[in-house]
């Protein structure tokens, strides 16, 4: 886990992203970053992410509705 800061940027509030984590992300100035509600705060995401938006979809619709999806399977 790591601990980032939240800083003033301007009129606005930032943070920086360590150099490990923009290496893992494979980022660089200028790529888009998309924050995603979930269940536990936000998923950050890389990139095209309309697949990870409608997979996030999918899991809260299957975490809702449990016995439903159940008896469609049956």
């Amino acid at each position: 886990m790591l601990e980032i800061t939240v800083t003033t940027i301007g009129e606005g509030l930032g943070i920086y992203l360590p150099d490990e984590v923009i290496q893992q992300l494979d980022i660089a100035e200028g790529d888009r970053l998309f924050l995603i509600p979930d269940s536990h705060g936000y998923l950050l995401l890389t990139g095209d992410c309309e697949l990870a938006v409608q997979v996030i979809a999918a899991e809260g619709i299957m975490h809702r509705y449990p016995n439903a999806l159940r008896e469609l399977a049956d």
